[in-house]
C-alpha cells in the first residue's frame, strides 16, 4: 500500500497523464493506495472553494471513495509530537498539517508519495515517491 498526498490526488482530479501513469503502476501490481484524513480534508477545502463547487465535490467525492482513509490513530498523535519537536530543534520546521501527513504515514508503515519533497524530507524516516 501506499499512502498518497493532496499534491497527487490534485494531479489525478486534473486528469494529469504522469499522475494517471503513476497510479496505473500502482494497480497493475495490486497495490492498495491509501490517503490520510487532512489530505482528504484539503481536497474537500479546495472543492468548496472552486466557482465548479458541485463538480468538484463530486470529483472529491469519487476519488476518495476508492481509496482507504488511514486512521489518525494515538501512535500518528505521539509520532507528530516527536517529529515537530525534532524538526524544531533542527532548525527546519514545516507546517503541522505536512507533519500529520507524515505521522500517520509513517504509524502504517507507509511510503509517502508527493511533489512536496523539499517539506517532507526532512522527516527523519518517512521514505518519499514521487512522479
Amino acid at each position: 500500500m501506499v499512502c498518497v498526498d493532496t499534491s497527487f490526488l490534485i494531479s489525478l482530479i486534473r486528469r494529469e497523464a504522469s499522475a494517471e501513469k503513476k497510479l496505473e503502476t500502482y494497480l497493475v501490481h495490486d497495490e492498495r493506495i491509501a490517503t490520510t484524513p487532512i489530505c482528504a480534508c484539503e481536497l474537500f477545502a479546495g472543492a468548496y472553494r472552486s466557482s465548479k463547487r458541485d463538480s468538484e465535490i463530486r470529483k472529491v467525492r469519487g476519488l476518495l471513495s476508492r481509496m482507504e482513509l488511514l486512521e489518525f490513530s494515538m501512535r500518528a498523535c505521539e509520532g507528530f509530537g516527536r517529529i515537530r519537536q525534532q524538526l524544531e530543534a533542527a532548525g527546519t520546521p514545516i507546517g503541522d498539517l505536512d507533519i500529520i501527513i507524515a505521522s500517520i504515514a509513517l504509524a502504517h508503515g507507509e511510503s509517502l508519495l508527493s511533489r512536496d519533497t523539499q517539506h517532507f524530507s526532512k522527516i527523519p524516516g518517512l521514505h518519499i515517491e514521487t512522479w
